[in-house]
């Protein structure tokens, strides 16, 4: 089995071998956790990501990326009981590590290339789903899953199902195999 961190960082759009932390990104992080814990609703994994950016040594590692969408994940459950102006804003930067993570272990998951999973403006990932079929090379794909970091957020979790997010209208999915039910949730 290939690294499951190389995997992720591949999938995340980057070309470096391993997944290097850059300079801002952890500060975002850093940030976005000591806020974060300062809130009764969200501070244990807000200091479960503390604790995980004191240890990673300026690498992104899956238990890294796992506390950050475990992190973004809390803050969304808070912010849907909250009313608007008490909500707390999720950064782009940890939005956009949570949305990158949950592509790159999905594609980790169900390998191949029928279905284009994009997730604008943060990440984009071709996988596996259903029975081997016709693969995506370059051009418009003939499955296209497209979705908002939210709504995917809480698909990959498990907090709402791919009929839930379909019925709302949250997702726009086109071809054959573009229906996720299968794949999802990606963690639990």
């Amino acid at each position: 089995m290939a690294d499951p961190a190389n995997l992720l960082t591949v999938a995340a759009g980057s070309s470096a071998r391993g997944s290097g932390l850059n300079a801002r990104d952890a500060a975002a992080l850093t940030e976005f956790a000591a806020a974060a814990a300062e809130q009764p609703a969200f501070r244990d994994p807000a200091v479960a990501l503390q604790a995980e950016l004191a240890g990673s040594a300026g690498r992104l590692t899956d238990p890294l990326r796992m506390q950050i969408v475990r992190l973004v994940d809390a803050v969304d459950v808070a912010n849907q009981a909250a009313a608007e102006s008490d909500q707390f804003v999720v950064p782009r930067r940890p939005m956009a590590i949570a949305c990158r993570s949950l592509c790159g272990w999905l594609a980790e998951r169900h390998p191949g290339r029928s279905v284009e999973v994009r997730v604008p403006p943060h990440a984009a990932v071709q996988c596996g789903v259903g029975p081997e079929g016709p693969t995506h090379t370059r051009g418009t794909p003939p499955n296209v899953v497209e979705t908002d970091p939210l709504t995917f957020l809480r698909l990959g979790t498990g907090r709402i199902s791919w009929a839930q997010a379909t019925a709302a209208g949250k997702v726009a999915a086109s071809g054959q195999r573009a229906d996720l039910t299968m794949v999802l949730p990606i963690i639990g």
